[in-house]
C-alpha cells in the first residue's frame, strides 16, 4: 500500500474520490446489502432444518460483525467469530452455528476457486505468459487446502480420530468434541445443496455487479471484446485468491490492492483510477460494516452484553 501511495501520490487518488458519481456508488452499496442479505439467508435455511428458530435481524447484526473482523485479520479468519458470538448471544449450540456457518462457505470457497482459476488461467492466455500469474495459484492452492481441511472437520469421523490424544488438553479436546458434535448435524448441507446453489449465485452477482458499480463510480469502462460487467465475475475471485495467498498481512491487505491496480492495468485501466477502485472497495466494505463494532467490542468485553 505504501508502495502505490509512493509512486502514484495520494493526492491523486483522493482527486478520483473527489469526481465519485454518487449514484453508482449508492447502486455498489446496495447490490452489496443485498449480497450480505443473501448470506444471511442461507444461514437461517441451515439454522431451521436444525430447529432453531432465530430472526433474520439477530442473524444480520451477527453476521455485519463478522464481516468487519474479516476484514482485519489473515485469510479473513475473523468471520469465525460469528460461530461463538450466535453461541454467546442468541444461544445457539455452537456445534449447529459451525455447521450453519462453515457449511455454505466451502461451497462459497469452492466457486471462488474455480472462477478464480479460470479467470488467472484467461489473463495468462490473453494477456500474460503461463510463466507470468504462477503466483495466484499460491491463493489457489491455500484456498482449496482450506476447502479440504472444512470437508475433513464437517464430514470425516476418521479425520476427527487423528486428534483423538490431544482430547486430553483443554482447547483442542473442546475444538474436537465441537466438530463431533458439528458432523452430527453436517448432513443438511448437502440435503439443501439446491437452494444453497441458488443463493450462492445470487451473492456472487449481487458482488460482481456492485464492483460493477465501483467501477462506473469512477468511470472506469473496459474494452475486452464482450460486455465489461463479465469481466467483474472472474475479478473478485481472482482478487480473494490474493487475499488468501500465505503472506503476513490482513485480510490481504495491500497484497489485494497491488494485485487489483495489477489486474486492472493489464486491462487497459491507468493506475490511478485502478488504485482508486481497489481502495473505495475497501474503504465503502469497512464503512458498510462499521456499525456491528459495538456488538465486536461487547462480544469480547467481560460483560458480553447485546
Amino acid at each position: 500500500m505504501a508502495v502505490i501511495f509512493y509512486f502514484l501520490g495520494p493526492e491523486k487518488i483522493l482527486e478520483e474520490f473527489s469526481s465519485i458519481d454518487y449514484s453508482y456508488l449508492i447502486l455498489s452499496i446496495i447490490l452489496l446489502l443485498l449480497m450480505y442479505f443473501g448470506m444471511v439467508a442461507r444461514m437461517l435455511l441451515i439454522f431451521s432444518k436444525l430447529g432453531i428458530s432465530v430472526s433474520f435481524l439477530q442473524v444480520f447484526k451477527i453476521h455485519l460483525m463478522g464481516m468487519l473482523l474479516a476484514d482485519f485479520t489473515p485469510a479473513r479468519t475473523g468471520y469465525l467469530t460469528t460461530i461463538y458470538a450466535f453461541s454467546k448471544k442468541l444461544d445457539i449450540p455452537m456445534e449447529k452455528a459451525t455447521v450453519a456457518v462453515l457449511g455454505p462457505q466451502i461451497y462459497d470457497f469452492m466457486l471462488k476457486v474455480i472462477v478464480g482459476t479460470i479467470g488467472v488461467f484467461f489473463l495468462m492466455k490473453t494477456y500474460l505468459g503461463f510463466g507470468d500469474g504462477w503466483i495466484l495459484f499460491a491463493g489457489s492452492f491455500v484456498m482449496s487446502c482450506m476447502i479440504a481441511i472444512m470437508l475433513l472437520l464437517l464430514f470425516s469421523k476418521k479425520f476427527l480420530l487423528l486428534f483423538s490424544r490431544f482430547k486430553s488438553f483443554p482447547i483442542m479436546g473442546k475444538v474436537l468434541m465441537l466438530f463431533e458434535g458439528a458432523q452430527k448435524n453436517s448432513n443438511v448441507i448437502i440435503n439443501q445443496f439446491p437452494k444453497l446453489f441458488l443463493l450462492l449465485m445470487f451473492n456472487w452477482i449481487t458482488k460482481a455487479l456492485s464492483w460493477y458499480f465501483i467501477a462506473k463510480s469512477l468511470s472506469i469502462s473496459l474494452d475486452v471484446g464482450f460486455p465489461e460487467v463479465f469481466v467483474y465475475f472472474f475479478l473478485q475471485p481472482i482478487l480473494t485468491l490474493l487475499e488468501f495467498m500465505p503472506t503476513p498481512t490482513l485480510a490481504g491487505l495491500g497484497v489485494s490492492e497491488g494485485g487489483g491496480v495489477l489486474l486492472f492495468s493489464i486491462l487497459g485501466v491507468g493506475a490511478v483510477k485502478a488504485a482508486s477502485f481497489v481502495f473505495l472497495a475497501r474503504i465503502k466494505t469497512i464503512l458498510v460494516n462499521l456499525p456491528s463494532l459495538p456488538i465486536a467490542i461487547s462480544l469480547f468485553s467481560k460483560r458480553g452484553t447485546t
